[in-house]
């Protein structure tokens, strides 16, 4: 079963389909769910990345908490195509009190 975590931070980078599709997602949100079925858009916009290659590195703040986290595309260079990694902790509120788990 799956528990509530804090995303902290995440890392983005976009793709090349076969040297010939440059595509990288340049903003988006994100939202979170505790059940996949009804989901919460959180306000914040985020910048995305600039080319295919280079890795966008986020702290999130104010820390989001859900068990589900899906990323919303807002505009994108070529197709909608992203690489991503997420890292967070449990949703214990220590998260929230010190805005960090990690020391990142």
């Amino acid at each position: 079963m799956l528990t509530q975590s804090s995303l902290l931070l995440f890392w983005l980078q976009g793709v090349d389909y076969d040297q010939c599709l440059p595509s990288w997602i340049t903003s988006y949100q994100i939202g979170t769910s505790d059940n996949q079925t009804h989901w919460v858009l959180h306000p914040t916009t985020y910048v995305g990345n600039r080319d295919y290659n280079g890795i966008v590195k986020r702290n999130v703040a104010p820390l989001v908490a859900g068990k589900y986290f899906r990323f919303y595309p807002l505009e994108a260079h070529g197709k909608r195509a992203l690489r991503l990694e997420l890292y967070g902790c449990p949703a214990c509120g220590k998260c929230f009190a010190k805005n960090s788990c990690l020391n990142i």
